[in-house]
């Protein structure tokens, strides 16, 4: 039986102002400890994207908006090529707004941001990897920690969470200046370059207490340091801002499966001479003052204020499309300098530990922000990945020499077109 979403609130400007530029695309990836068999990862994907059935749609347009609706065709399996993050060709993917990808020991899934976030993309990959374990003849307890096939919908997996939880009592958004852009040059035909570092998570766990702050806060502050000193002498006629996504699972209990992240940015001058430990009180503080709930709420309720405007909702989709693309080609994302999203530990179940070595998460860039870090970690290994348009990568470098200069040790790997770090 076919059935039709609507866009959860965050995801109705994707399909209006993506292109090959901005794909707003963002990758999970699971390396495991033996080369992936092609047949048996189609069959385990085969096998689950009927349970995941927010993941398994199309986009179509309707009147007033677009909206999601059963795909019914199949999925398919790609060997992973030197691009990450490519937008979408529907006609490759048969419809599907993600893509399944293997190479050697590693499977990736590669997510438009109009159907999850990164948590929903997670659960996803895992429900994949655990039934590709069990078509190998694995025997794995699922530790009600992954989402077979066999376990029913919930109807709270697909409900739009911002609309659920908006209170326009809660509209007091102020305005936002915008922020420092770094100019670079990029590399041809939307290539982009990965750095992966591996860090011991209990070494920088005691690192970051010994400078008082979370481990976030301690990642954050050492990337915007390696901001500082790339740009360093530099005159800033805009603040550097630091943008953030916030899971908002961990305010608001929620199954869901749909987009429901909302950002809080931290500002920095540059014009004045920073330590790392005054960055770090900076970083502090902007994570004391900007994640906190009732905060958040008044961003969901100024996001979703436009969505419940009756003239807007009366506006064709046609019109709508034309003012959004205006409106962002204008703004873009002129509020942000650089972006951190740190997806946290993987929790697995016991019996799937052992064939599995690490991840990685891979978020978007676009010509205003060419460059963006993102965190995971599984067991006792964090993985920071960075990913460039620009050619330039020493932010990278400064990055992780200051991570060695506070005596961490990080193995680095880098996709083909790379310089070493």
């Amino acid at each position: 039986m076919q059935k039709w979403y609507k866009l959860d609130n965050a995801a109705k400007i994707f399909p209006a102002v993506t292109n090959k530029n901005r794909p707003y695309m963002f990758r999970v990836s699971v390396v495991l400890k033996e080369k992936i068999d092609k047949d048996t990862l189609q069959a385990a994907l085969n096998a689950i994207i009927e349970r995941f059935t927010s993941f398994n749609v199309r986009l179509k347009k309707g009147f007033f908006w677009h909206y999601l609706e059963t795909n019914p065709k199949k999925p398919l399996v790609f060997l992973e090529d030197s691009y990450v993050n490519k937008a979408i060709n529907k006609k490759e993917t048969n419809d599907f707004l993600f893509r399944t990808l293997y190479y050697e020991n590693k499977i990736s899934v590669e997510f438009f941001h109009s159907i999850t976030d990164g948590k929903g993309a997670l659960t996803f990959l895992n429900a994949l990897v655990y039934e590709y374990l069990i078509l190998k003849g694995e025997i794995i307890d699922p530790e009600h920690k992954i989402w077979t096939k066999d376990i029913e919908v919930r109807y709270d997996e697909t409900v739009d969470q911002y609309v659920k939880n908006y209170n326009k009592k809660d509209l007091k958004k102020a305005k936002e200046d915008k922020a420092y852009h770094i100019k670079a040059d990029i590399y041809k035909d939307n290539y982009q370059a990965i750095i992966h570092g591996y860090l011991k998570l209990d070494e920088l766990r005691k690192v970051a207490q010994n400078y008082g702050v979370t481990l976030t806060e301690y990642l954050s502050g050492v990337l915007v340091y390696a901001n500082y000193q790339y740009l360093k002498g530099k005159d800033f006629k805009k603040t550097f801002r630091l943008i953030l996504p916030v899971n908002m699972r961990q305010f608001i209990s929620t199954k869901t499966l749909r987009n429901f992240v909302l950002y809080m940015r931290i500002n920095y001058d540059f014009n004045q001479e920073l330590s790392l430990e005054e960055i770090f009180s900076i970083t502090k503080n902007g994570f004391k003052e900007e994640l906190v709930k009732d905060k958040l709420l008044s961003t969901l309720a100024s996001n979703v204020k436009f969505e419940k405007n009756i003239i807007n909702r009366s506006v064709p989709l046609f019109i709508k499309t034309f003012f959004m693309k205006l409106v962002f080609n204008f703004v873009g994302e002129a509020l942000n300098s650089f972006a951190f999203s740190n997806l946290g530990l993987v929790d697995l179940p016991k019996d799937m530990e052992s064939y599995i070595d690490r991840y990685q998460f891979i978020i978007g860039t676009s010509t205003d922000c060419p460059k963006a870090m993102s965190a995971i970690s599984f067991n006792n290994t964090l993985t920071i990945n960075f990913v460039s348009l620009m050619i330039d990568n020493d932010i990278e470098k400064h990055f992780f020499n200051t991570l060695r200069k506070d005596g961490l040790n990080v193995e680095i790997e880098t996709n083909e077109l790379e310089v070493s770090i």
